[in-house]
């Protein structure tokens, strides 16, 4: 006999397991049980069946960022519980009421369906194509003081379709950049992501040869 394909086991698990958490951003995420040494690592875009990995501990999830820093930190819990919140990555929890703090926030919604409960994950900036060309993006950052980019996400950028969202620091300037997927076609000019608060104000870009 065959073994069933991993996403006939998902569908199978869902109606077995209450609980299910989202990872909607580009990063790779770690997600644990508080007061536990649980660390489970999901991918951008993939879905986990979830269990609590000790019936004593709070019953309450804390996240990181996944990557190569062996000093991370996990951020304060929160519980699984239906409404929406932001949690600082690596520095707690913040009030979604409390504005103008620097550092990454991972939004966070729960949504209720009877015997099913969800949890979404997502980042600050989620991008749209709007066009009819299939492009390739990338997100950059850097420090306001220093001068070298990181890219932080890339991938395709198909037509009329949206990305995971992006994890951003606050404290980092973010650009976009875009091409078409045609071969020898050159990269755009840097995409400010940042709020422009005057309106008919677009940015110029440079034209992608």
């Amino acid at each position: 006999e065959t073994e069933p394909v991993e996403e006939d086991a998902a569908v199978a698990l869902e109606g077995l397991v209450s609980l299910w958490i989202h990872n909607n951003c580009s990063s790779v995420l770690l997600i644990g049980q508080d007061q536990t040494d649980e660390i489970v690592p999901l991918n951008g875009g993939a879905s986990l069946a979830y269990r609590w990995r000790s019936p004593t501990a709070p019953k309450k999830i804390r996240f990181s960022i996944a990557g190569k820093a062996t000093d991370w930190r996990w951020s304060n819990s929160i519980t699984f519980s239906v409404g929406s919140s932001r949690v600082r990555l690596e520095e707690g929890y913040v009030n979604s009421d409390i504005r103008g703090l620097h550092g990454t926030y991972l939004y966070v919604v729960v949504k209720d369906t009877g015997v099913r409960r969800d949890m979404f994950l997502s980042g600050e900036i989620t991008l749209a194509n709007m066009l009819r060309h299939n492009l390739l993006y990338k997100v950059r950052v850097k420090r306001r003081e220093e001068t070298v980019w990181q890219t932080i996400s890339s991938g395709d950028f198909n037509s009329e379709t949206m990305t995971c969202s992006v994890l951003c620091n606050t404290e980092y300037e973010t650009v976009l950049k875009l091409k078409y997927k045609t071969s020898g076609s050159g990269w755009s000019g840097d995409i400010p992501l940042k709020e422009c608060r005057k309106e008919n104000m677009p940015w110029l870009v440079k034209r992608m040869y």
